[in-house]
């Protein structure tokens, strides 16, 4: 891919503190193109206060118009920076990856003692002793049960080469069993941008960065063996072997079915971007199929930007399509194994090139997409029906539409997360929605 400047390649975020001047970034730590704050944000009535905060239903219980029942979750200190980076949720139980000043990151653990109420742990998950500017602890979680992964692309010294930690909960603490490095650890390679949990698996994605054209992109499965310990078990390479792809920059396993993204891809045109569909296969993970943009002008599009939705037969891959992300790539699996896309209409008001997409999760028939606006971001939910997805209705966290809500979506097929990185002046919020089934 070619190297652009960063105002071409940045998120809205990133191109508003390039307007002010008032962002620097930290080496090692990217976190989806967000960039910290000059300082810390200042203590604020919607903020925390520490040990113990917790949410409960919102001012306005009584949803809007159509709108689904939510429960704000605000950050729960008052140093907080972007709380709701990644979120990952099991049942009752959430992990919650956050920033601050220095981007030495924290992940904060929330359970729902009862319906329509969510407390936060006390304390903190950190890296420990590994705890340094820019460690980017938190980038991406994985809960899976009482096992959680944490990314840290930023660890090491100098130019870093990332890890990822493995913590099991005890039902007294989360107690941290196993720290995960690539086979062989090199500069700028951003290990733990993205990770998940899958039965024996985990996973870690190695993706570089789209302005470093040295690194190619990697993903490293890990499998549990002996005395619950992790043993490396597969690198996939990015097919393309082309630098600044950021092939693993994103990526969802769901049963045997893993799609891996990889925005940079100038097979189409330049960073239109694109995914790939592996299948487990006696133990590996086997190249089927590589989906590309289709429209008549991929140049920039950038095919992948966001978070891929899988499930039975079904692929949902965003592009960031414009400043806003404006595309959804649907496919659907026919009788021969490929899969093939397929119509999604955006509902009304909503247009394919005006931020109709940008997050995507799919659990059972459900679709969730987390769309971002200028003037109203929101998140829509679709239906699987008669074979194809059927719009069914948007939901909100409030009439003033929080910063960054949107940023990460996370859904366990009854409760959706979506945070809003940018609510409280930087502090961040995620909140919670029963989705109806």
């Amino acid at each position: 891919m070619s190297v652009a400047s960063l105002t071409a390649r940045a998120t809205p975020l990133v191109m508003a503190c390039v307007a002010v001047g008032g962002c620097a970034r930290i080496v090692g730590a990217d976190f989806d193109g967000l960039v910290p704050p000059s300082g810390a944000p200042a203590a604020d009535a919607g903020a925390g206060t520490g040990a113990g905060r917790d949410a409960g239903p919102r001012a306005d219980a009584e949803p809007e118009e159509d709108n689904l029942y939510g429960t704000r979750l605000p950050a729960p200190a008052a140093d907080s920076v972007y709380f709701g980076l990644a979120v990952a949720l099991d049942g009752d139980v959430a992990a919650v990856g956050g920033g601050d000043a220095d981007w030495v990151g924290s992940v904060h653990i929330a359970r729902r003692p009862t319906p329509g109420w969510w407390l936060v742990q006390d304390a903190p998950l950190t890296a420990g002793e590994d705890r340094a500017r820019g460690t980017a602890f938190g980038a991406h979680v994985a809960l899976s049960g009482r096992d959680l992964l944490v990314g840290a692309p930023g660890y090491g010294t100098g130019t870093p080469a990332g890890a990822a930690y493995l913590f099991h909960d005890s039902e007294t603490a989360w107690d941290r069993r196993q720290k995960l490095t690539a086979p062989t650890p090199a500069p700028m390679d951003r290990f733990g941008q993205y990770v998940a949990l899958e039965g024996e698996l985990a996973l870690v994605s190695a993706p570089g960065s789209s302005f470093d054209a040295t690194v190619l992109g990697a993903l490293h499965v890990y499998r549990r063996g002996r005395g619950d310990t992790y043993v490396h078990a597969q690198t996939i390479d990015n097919p393309a072997a082309a630098g600044g792809d950021a092939f693993g920059e994103a990526f969802t396993l769901s049963g045997d079915t893993l799609v891996v993204t990889s925005s940079g891809d100038d097979e189409r045109a330049e960073n239109a971007g694109a995914a790939y569909v592996y299948t487990l296969r006696d133990g590996a993970f086997i190249l089927d199929q590589k989906l590309m943009p289709s429209a008549a002008d991929p140049h920039w599009h950038k095919m992948g930007w966001g978070t891929v939705g899988v499930g039975d037969g079904v692929i949902v891959v965003p592009a960031l399509g414009s400043v806003e992300g404006g595309y959804v790539y649907a496919y659907s699996r026919d009788d021969s194994g490929r899969y093939v896309e397929e119509p999604l209409d955006p509902p009304p008001g909503t247009t394919p090139t005006t931020g109709f997409g940008w997050r995507a999760a799919i659990e059972g028939r459900t679709l969730i997409l987390a769309v971002r606006q200028a003037d109203r971001s929101h998140a829509l939910i679709y239906r699987r029906e008669d074979g194809r997805w059927r719009f069914d209705r948007k939901f909100w966290a409030d009439a003033d539409s929080p910063d960054q809500f949107g940023y990460y979506l996370a859904f366990d097929g009854a409760t959706a997360a979506v945070s809003a990185v940018r609510d409280v002046r930087n502090a961040g919020t995620v909140w919670f929605f029963d989705v109806p089934p």
